[in-house]
């Protein structure tokens, strides 16, 4: 889970904690729910963003203008996403510190 934080889409949503994170995003089908979940040492959070009614294409959250943007298709990085990255930066009193490194017993 470390390497979307560093990757992909997670340069688009710094967490300022000064510690390593990890992070990862999740899209359904037909992009009705989205999700961002992640973590330091000092705190781990989640964040949502879908439709409450149901899955099907009538809830998809795609073609559509959010706070002036518009989106063909949101997933788990954009609106969710943001509101992590929020989130985690207005929480700096929960300090994480580097993560360590696995045993090698985990790595065979």
């Amino acid at each position: 889970m470390m390497s979307p934080a560093d990757q992909g889409v997670g340069p688009q949503h710094p967490c300022g904690q000064g510690t390593g994170h990890l992070r990862q995003n999740r899209t359904t089908d037909g992009h009705t729910q989205t999700w961002t979940v992640g973590a330091t040492t000092g705190i781990a959070t989640a964040s949502w963003f879908g439709s409450y009614k149901g899955f099907g294409s009538e809830w998809a959250n795609e073609n559509t203008t959010i706070n002036g943007t518009y989106y063909t298709g949101l997933d788990g990085a954009n609106i969710a996403g943001t509101q992590w990255a929020h989130l985690m930066n207005a929480a700096p009193q929960y300090p994480g510190h580097r993560f360590p490194s696995p045993p090698p017993s985990m790595l065979r």
